[in-house]
């Protein structure tokens, strides 16, 4: 009888040991899903902070290609008025040079002396 309750007794041992491991294991599980839970936060906090640069880039880069237009069609407007502003002064350079017909059938004309 006496190495029965020695038996029962281990038995028993046995059993509180098992079950203080399984409460040391569920602490664990819960202390590791509450970890896991505030890991799943800050990892949609930073998904969604993601998306609002994503937005703002999209957003630049909308902005920097239409004033990288504007300023071709600006630039383009002033080679433009350069080309324009040159033809005028070769004109006028000529014009001042060369009299008009009408101005030596009127008399308007005057040979300067140098």
């Amino acid at each position: 009888m006496e190495d029965q309750m020695a038996c029962v007794q281990l038995e028993l041992k046995s059993l509180y040991e098992k079950i203080a491991e399984n409460q040391k294991v569920e602490e664990a599980l819960k202390s590791t899903t509450t970890k896991l839970s505030t890991v799943q936060w800050e990892l949609d906090l930073s998904k969604s902070q993601v998306q609002e640069v994503e937005q703002r880039l999209a957003s630049k880069e909308t902005l920097i290609n239409e004033l990288t237009q504007e300023l071709e069609l600006k630039s383009a407007s002033e080679s433009k008025a350069i080309k324009n502003i040159a033809a005028l002064e070769n004109q006028f350079s000529s014009t001042k040079e060369k009299p008009s017909r009408e101005d030596i059938s009127s008399g308007r004309f005057k040979i300067e002396a140098g």
